[in-house]
C-alpha cells in the first residue's frame, strides 16, 4: 500500500528555469551543475555553446535531471495565478492552460510606438533596437545580448498583432518570448482571429512540423 503524501507549499520559484524563468520542463543538469528546461539547453547550446550562468563547457545532449525530476514529481504547489494545487512537474502545462497566468504584464504609460518595423515581419530589440529580427532571432538575440536585463519592455511582436496591447509592458520579456512566441505569426496567423484560437493552432501546426523534421533526421540516419 502506497502511503506516500505529497508535500504542499508556496510556489517560490525553487523550479524555475534560470533562462526562460518558467517551471522547468524535462530538466537536465549540465557537467557543471546547472539546471535548465531541455529546450532552453539545446537553444542556448546552438547560440553560445558555454553555460548562460558560469560560461563552462556543456554538451548538446546533458544528462536528466532525475533527482530535481522527482522532487517536481512529489511536491504540490499552489499556482501563482489562480492558487489551485498542481504537482511541480504538471505545472507547466496547467500554466498554459490558466487565464491568470498566461503572461505577466503590467500596465506602464508611454508605450515604445517604435517596437515594430515597418515591415510587419521584422521586429525591433526593445532593449537595444537592434533591427530586423524575426520571432526566433529575436529570442535568441536576447538570450545573448540582454540575459539579465530587468527592464519592463513593450513586446513588439504582440503590438504588431490586432489584439495588441501597446500600453503592457512584459516583466519578463525572455520568458514571454518563450511562453508565447516559439512560432511564426507569418505561417499560422489568421489576423483577423481570436488571439487565444491562434495561439492554439499556431502550437499545433509548429509541432506537427517539428515531427515531419524529427522523422526526417531519423530517415537520414537510417
Amino acid at each position: 500500500m502506497n502511503c506516500y503524501l505529497p508535500q504542499t507549499m508556496e510556489y517560490s520559484g525553487d523550479f524555475d528555469c534560470p533562462v526562460c524563468l518558467q517551471i522547468l520542463e524535462i530538466p537536465i543538469e549540465t557537467k557543471c551543475g546547472h539546471i535548465f528546461c531541455q529546450a532552453c539547453h539545446q537553444r542556448n547550446f546552438r547560440i553560445n555553446r558555454s553555460c548562460p550562468i558560469c560560461r563552462g563547457a556543456i554538451d548538446l545532449v546533458e544528462k536528466h535531471a532525475t533527482s530535481l525530476d522527482q522532487q517536481m514529481r512529489q511536491q504540490e504547489g499552489k499556482c501563482k495565478g489562480c492558487d489551485q494545487q498542481v504537482y511541480f512537474s504538471k505545472m507547466r502545462d496547467h500554466m498554459r492552460n490558466c487565464a491568470e497566468c498566461k503572461e505577466e504584464d503590467i500596465p506602464l504609460p508611454s508605450p515604445q510606438s517604435d517596437c515594430l518595423s515597418a515591415s510587419g515581419s521584422t521586429y525591433i530589440c526593445p532593449y537595444c533596437q537592434e533591427t530586423n529580427f524575426g520571432e526566433d532571432n529575436l529570442l535568441d538575440h536576447c538570450i545573448r545580448c540582454h540575459f539579465n536585463d530587468s527592464l519592463p519592455v513593450v513586446c513588439p511582436v504582440c503590438v504588431s498583432m490586432p489584439w495588441g496591447d501597446p500600453n503592457y509592458f512584459s516583466r519578463n520579456f525572455i520568458g514571454h518570448l518563450h511562453l508565447r512566441h516559439r512560432f511564426s505569426y507569418d505561417y499560422f496567423v489568421d489576423y483577423e482571429g481570436n488571439e487565444e484560437v491562434m495561439f492554439q493552432h499556431a502550437l499545433l501546426s509548429s509541432y506537427q512540423d517539428f515531427e515531419e523534421v524529427e522523422e526526417e533526421e531519423e530517415e537520414e540516419e537510417e
